[in-house]
């Protein structure tokens, strides 16, 4: 079968043609960076000159340009909409092969300064971030209380729906429905002219204060700033497109993460034995000397000080008195200090706690891996010894038809860690 990796199918669409002849492939995905990366590599080992006139690899040679965009799918989903940055030719004892490396739609965004003559003050949100991205096309979603589309392996869109805390508010049937004019959102698999609940809200807020950039600011500095202050967060999905939200923690687990070990007398979960093992390598990385016991915001406000703080109470429990002092022009307010306090606690305790598995293929069952997804994990080896439900923030997917099949290395987190400061 064309383009078959492991069980799935995996192609790349580069200008009007397919590539399926993988020699090797690796994608990350994470939702705390702007940019994802790629690395791939093709060959001729398939190339079958009763089917085709010339091996795949001389025809792609036409189209691997600099910035040339690329789409690679698995089993019909689109896992990565990017550009190549390099292109290198290869020659070895398997025949000619051509490696290309690059990067999502994010890289241009952190690649391009931002001008300096954008201003807009007292426009909503979402026309803030469409222009900010319109060079390069890059559809915008608002809000992820639908929880991701998940794609599946049978090709159809998975969506977790939950509205029944957003009915019960007063604004709600105020502004359910109501069409935003000028863009198309796509909902559900299909395009829709309307947002529903937090979706709306977000999408008509308007900053009432100046929105300009400093002069060293790229565009996704720019975005990243623009959506702080709003208490939101941005992230690239594997399919290209930007989620503007906060993470979903209340979702239930999608994945599991299995390495389990019976032992006699010891009674084990339904379903969670030896034979649903799908751990190749783990580790599990506590390191509280990367975390602050406390940090401290300055700023100003005209010419009276602004101070903020945040603190770790676990360590502070333990007596750990290690504080970081930070101080920062562009804060102005009390809310903004207390903002950026909290992210610079969040950030140590993440840099703290870090879960890592390498898992067979690139899904379960009819999904395939993604973040923004709750993972259950059950790990008997005594040297890691986790139980518990984590938040997948990023993962990698890899090949190397030479030494492994398909694996997806994901990064887990506890529940809540990564949060958006409120005010």
């Amino acid at each position: 079968m064309r383009g078959l990796v492991g069980e799935h199918i995996v192609e790349l669409k580069i200008g009007d043609i397919t590539i399926d002849t993988w020699q090797r492939i690796r994608v990350e995905h994470d939702m705390l960076s702007a940019a994802d990366s790629f690395d791939m590599t093709f060959g001729v080992s398939s190339w079958d000159p009763r089917v085709e006139p010339e091996p795949i690899i001389q025809r792609l040679r036409a189209y691997a340009k600099a910035f040339a965009r690329v789409e690679l799918y698995i089993d019909g989903a689109r896992q990565l909409h990017g550009l190549m940055d390099t292109i290198r030719g290869v020659g070895g004892p398997g025949g000619p092969a051509i490696q290309i490396t690059g990067r999502d739609l994010g890289g241009q965004l952190e690649d391009e300064y931002m001008p300096t003559s954008f201003n807009y003050k007292g426009l909503p949100l979402l026309d803030l971030l469409a222009r900010a991205t319109a060079k390069w096309s890059i559809p915008i979603v608002i809000g992820n209380e639908d929880n991701r589309v998940v794609v599946t392996m049978k090709k159809k869109a998975h969506q977790i729906k939950d509205l029944e805390k957003a009915k019960k508010q007063k604004w709600y049937k105020n502004v359910v429905g109501k069409p935003v004019q000028g863009y198309a959102f796509t909902t559900g698999g299909g395009v829709s002219d309307t947002l529903t609940a937090f979706s709306l809200v977000v999408a008509n807020r308007k900053l009432n204060k100046e929105v300009k950039p400093d002069p060293d600011d790229t565009r996704w500095d720019f975005i990243s700033d623009l959506l702080r202050v709003q208490d939101l967060l941005g992230w690239f999905a594997a399919d290209g497109t930007f989620i503007v939200g906060v993470p979903n923690y209340d979702q239930e687990p999608l994945f599991h993460v299995t390495c389990a070990v019976k032992t006699p007398g010891m009674p084990m979960p339904k379903q969670r034995g030896p034979d649903m093992n799908n751990v190749e390598e783990g580790e599990v990385k506590e390191a509280p000397g990367q975390r602050y016991s406390s940090v401290y915001v300055f700023g100003r406000q005209g010419k009276d000080p602004i101070r903020a703080e945040a603190h770790d109470t676990e360590l502070e429990a333990l007596g750990v008195d290690r504080p970081c002092y930070h101080r920062d022009k562009k804060v102005d307010s009390i809310e903004e200090a207390q903002r950026v306090a909290d992210r610079l606690l969040i950030e140590s305790k993440i840099r703290g706690t870090s879960y890592s598995y390498k898992l067979t293929g690139f899904g379960q069952g009819d999904f395939l891996y993604a973040f923004d997804t709750v993972f259950d994990v059950w790990d008997d080896e005594p040297s890691r010894y986790v139980h518990d439900q984590l938040y997948c923030t990023s993962l990698v997917q890899e090949y190397d038809g030479e030494n492994q099949g398909p694996t997806t290395s994901v990064t887990l987190q506890p529940k809540g860690i990564i949060e958006v400061p409120t005010s």
